[in-house]
């Protein structure tokens, strides 16, 4: 009787772990444009101000990664280094210019906290070429993070 549930349960197992293998996402990490790699970390910068002379001070709350092969979704893991409330933006930029903003909230985070977004280009004939991820606000100036994004099939 003991063999016949073990062996029963066995299948089971194989048949459960086969078929979600089989329907689960292959998800690729996409490289930080302009950075040596797949995670970016960063401590949030003051906000952007003009300067005299058409100058501007830029902040640090935009990064971009480069879409190298098509993907059905992106997914995006954010762990933040300390408490606050962070305003997290997600866009796909197409090659026409044009963006679709496919994600926008702000979240309160703890300190260690993951936190995942997830997002579907909008346009079934026309693929993203970046994922610009905007992490920031005034509330979390000098907060630290980091941030991977993923392309899934």
């Amino acid at each position: 009787m003991i063999s016949k549930i073990a062996s029963t349960t066995t299948a089971i197992i194989l048949c459960s772990l086969s078929s979600s293998a089989i329907g689960a996402p292959v998800c690729t990490p996409l490289q930080v444009v302009g950075g040596g790699g797949t995670t970016v970390s960063k401590k949030i910068s003051p906000p952007g101000a003009p300067l005299p002379y058409g100058q501007k001070l830029r902040n640090n709350w935009n990064t971009d990664f480069v879409v190298a092969s098509p993907a059905t979704s992106f997914v995006a893991n954010i762990v933040a280094k300390n408490l606050g409330k962070y305003k997290i933006v997600m866009y796909l930029k197409y090659a026409d210019n044009t963006a679709d903003k496919v994600f926008e909230q702000e979240i309160s985070l703890q300190d260690n906290q993951a936190y995942t977004v997830q997002g579907r280009p909008r346009r079934a004939n026309l693929a993203p070429y970046q994922v610009n991820l905007f992490i920031g606000g005034i509330p979390v100036v000098g907060n630290s993070y980091t941030a991977t994004v993923s392309g899934c099939r």
